[in-house]
């Protein structure tokens, strides 16, 4: 449904609780809901969506612009967490549900070529057209659990970001399709937590303990 910005904070955004912001290739603001759903924002209209409009979650974690538009959605409730892609007014699955034995921040990513990736504690898992095609686990180099954020960069690589023990930071070079570890020393010892790319291809890293790099 679409209200006006002033009518929809009180319904839509009950408590503020968010959990997720993006801003897609049209300019749009949206905003996940812990409990309440995804939120749009164009200009000083909002629309909201929910449970009752194909959402498959209620507990919105991340929202991910996607390279052709619109945007994916990243939920949680008792019994996992599911990647959706919103094009339209329209959500299809893009992961069955995942069991996290954990709660998660921000475990998934959906690349450039439309597949999804989520962390688990058996591993990062891919999915193309929603089915499994691939673990990625430590006989591969990859950390393991759901203290795991994954970014793409502009290359289309994959950056592993762990704040769990043992703190890690790497990187999975999509054309060589291997994992490469930065090593110790400063964001890798400093429980990596959130990345972004900057226009200049600068990349960011902010960490719990360490602060920015």
């Amino acid at each position: 449904y679409t209200l006006s910005l002033h009518d929809a904070l009180p319904i839509c955004l009950p408590g503020i609780d968010t959990s997720g912001l993006a801003e897609d290739r049209a300019g749009n603001l949206w905003v996940g809901v812990k409990g309440a759903g995804v939120v749009r924002i164009v200009r000083d209209r909002v629309t909201a969506w929910s449970l009752r409009d194909g959402l498959a979650k209620p507990n919105v974690l991340q929202i991910v612009p996607r390279t052709g538009g619109g945007v994916a959605v990243v939920a949680e409730d008792e019994t996992g967490v599911q990647v959706q892609e919103l094009t339209g007014e329209s959500f299809r699955n893009s992961t069955p549900p995942v069991r996290m034995l954990y709660p998660a921040d921000h475990p998934a990513l959906v690349d450039r070529s439309g597949d999804s990736w989520v962390a688990t504690q058996g591993g990062v898992v891919r999915f193309r057209g929603g089915r499994r095609i691939h673990v990625y686990g430590a006989t591969e180099g990859w950390p393991v659990g759901s203290e795991t954020a994954l970014y793409e960069d502009r290359a289309g690589d994959i950056w592993i970001l762990h704040w769990g023990s043992p703190s890690y930071i790497g990187r999975w070079k999509r054309r060589e399709k291997r994992v490469e570890s930065l090593g110790a020393g400063g964001p890798a010892d400093g429980d990596p937590f959130v990345l972004t790319e900057d226009a200049g291809g600068s990349i960011w890293v902010g960490c719990l303990r360490t602060g920015l790099f």
